[in-house]
């Protein structure tokens, strides 16, 4: 779960809103008292890899978050995180196992919940700025270059392996079995289907696929780093799967873009704008640089023109 990043800069971020509270301490030692002040202080300048501070970083993040929330927030509702919440869950077996693992990572449901409702508004962007007519999801399918369309079981041994390929054989429905046998999480749901991408799975997998022809599967086990898989070759028309499977297809397309730094940065750029942020302590300006050329500051402008002056009378001075 790619979730580490944001919780500690979430944590971070709670620290950061209590540097109101001037004048009290944070932790103590022997040596003496480390007072809040001090450390906002401290964050605010150390340097990041990003080229921003840390305490920057933290107030880009926490105005980014409010920024989605108020543009996209009436398009995720408490029933949608809840619902990516389940499937998460579910997805690492069941729910009491997906929450012990949290508690072992020391990681709360309400970060994860906190996560998932952010990845969901920036979906939302996502589905708001982006063309997602029949035609571009079309030409992001075909773009994906589908090698061949797959059916596989996924099991930890061999020999439980070669009792699937046995019940098969036997004439066997493979999606039955794929439920009763299979542990790959992201495709159980899905009749153990994939459509296949060159370079996109393990090369033992790979190549086995390639190697049937339609409607045939494999009579030996299929070792790869994951276990041991059977596998089966289905027949592939673009059109009819482009059809079928639209929301998929909709889904990879926004993840796409999620990861698509320009894209997400022309979202963002004019969302901050009109947003109208305005940060008023100086040291934390460059939090939304990246993004939004901030104005100088009205002081400044005094500052320098004051300068100018100075410099023009001591011009006559010398004349």
């Amino acid at each position: 779960m790619k979730m580490n990043k944001k919780l500690i800069a979430t944590a971070a971020a709670s620290l950061f809103l209590l540097a109101g509270c001037s004048g009290q301490e944070v932790a103590s030692t022997k040596a003496g008292k480390i007072k809040y002040d001090d450390f906002v202080a401290e964050m605010k300048k150390q340097p990041q890899q990003n080229g921003m501070t840390l305490g920057e970083q933290v107030l880009q993040r926490m105005i980014l978050e409010d920024a989605f929330e108020y543009t996209y927030g009436k398009n995720v509702s408490k029933e949608d995180v809840e619902a990516e919440y389940e499937k998460t869950a579910a997805s690492l077996g069941s729910k009491e196992q997906f929450e012990d693992l949290l508690k072992q990572q020391g990681v709360s449901v309400e970060d994860v919940k906190h996560n998932i409702r952010t990845n969901l508004l920036m979906k939302a962007a996502v589905k708001a700025n982006a063309d997602m007519s029949d035609e571009a999801l079309r030409e992001f399918f075909d773009s994906q270059k589908t090698i061949a369309k797959v059916q596989h079981i996924l099991v930890d041994d061999e020999e439980t392996a070669n009792e699937v390929i046995a019940k098969l054989n036997d004439g066997a429905e493979f999606k039955d079995l794929v439920e009763e046998y299979s542990k790959d999480p992201g495709s159980k749901d899905k009749e153990g289907m994939y459509l296949l991408k060159e370079g996109e799975m393990v090369p033992e997998f790979e190549e086995a696929s390639k190697n049937l022809e339609e409607g045939e599967t494999t009579q030996t086990p299929v070792q790869t780093s994951h276990g041991f898989h059977v596998i089966r070759r289905l027949a592939f028309d673009p059109d009819e799967e482009f059809e079928s499977t639209k929301e998929d297809i909709q889904d990879a397309y926004i993840d796409s873009k999620l990861t698509d730094p320009s894209f997400m940065h022309e979202i963002v750029s004019k969302m901050l704008k009109d947003m109208n942020v305005q940060i008023s302590d100086k040291e934390l300006k460059g939090a939304i640089a990246p993004y939004v050329e901030q104005p100088k500051d009205e002081k400044d402008g005094k500052d320098d023109q004051k300068e100018d002056d100075s410099k023009e009378d001591s011009e006559k001075s010398d004349e």
